[in-house]
Parts: C-alpha cells; structure tokens; sequence
C-alpha cells in the first residue's frame, strides 16, 4: 500500500514515523528500528513524499473484537518478506502482515480477531527490514 510519511518521532536509537494511508486517510503509527539493526535503514524517507511499505501487526489472536483488537480478514496466507513466512490481513481496507507462526494456517477469507500491541514498518519501496533475513524474528 502507499503511504505518505507526515510525521517523524526520534528517539535515542529507534523512532516512530506516521504514515498516512493514501486510500484510506488512516494514519498509522509505525515503529521502526532500522537505523540501528540495519546496514540500510528507512532514513532516508522524507516527510510528504509517497512510498510502497508493509506493516507488520504484533500482538496476539483474540476471539471477539475490543480495545485494540482488530477484525481481520485474510486476503493472502502465503506471502514471503525476506526469508519470513507471513499472512496478509485487510482491516477495513488497510492492508498488514502477520507472522504465519504467531497465527498458524490460516484460509484465504477466515476472520481473525488480532490484538494490537504495535505496527512495526518492515519495508519501504523494494528495502526490506533485515530482520526479516535474521533466524531469531
């Protein structure tokens, strides 16, 4: 999806960068961690211009929607980031990805009810987080 950057939040080594969905008008809150863990980090993004991300959920499944649970369909559940195997989600026309081990096997169409505890950003344009190459993520 495309995602306009509008906002930028630095911390000591990580930030947030907030990103506006440019067909839905969601703004996301996105955490990213790349100029510390990555030889190539998302820095170099500026804040009005468009780019292609993915955003990754953590959290965990819960079986009815509440705070901070959101009502997932899944729209791909084979997609591979890097070396990672994830399922693709839509919530209410936003797109994100799930790490297939935190949801198991999952069919295109089922419903998830995904608690939310942050959004990672995972990649911009064609540059991939490399965590997503690294054995312990």
């Amino acid at each position: 999806m495309k995602y306009r950057l509008i906002e930028v939040e630095e911390y000591q080594a990580t930030r947030d960068v907030y990103l506006k969905n440019e067909v839905t008008d969601k703004i996301e809150k996105c955490f990213d961690d790349s100029d510390w863990t990555c030889k190539k980090s998302f820095y170099y993004m500026e804040i009005g211009k468009v780019y292609e991300c993915k955003l990754i959920l953590f959290g965990s499944i819960r079986y009815k929607e509440g705070k901070n649970v959101l009502k997932c369909i899944v729209s791909d559940n084979n997609v591979l980031i890097g070396e990672k195997e994830f399922i693709q989600v839509n919530c209410d026309e936003n797109i994100y990805y799930i790490r297939k081990c935190n949801v198991g096997e999952q069919k295109i169409g089922d419903i998830l009810y995904y608690y939310t505890t942050r959004i990672d950003l995972i990649q911009v344009d064609n540059l991939i987080h490399e965590d997503m190459f690294k054995d312990y993520i």
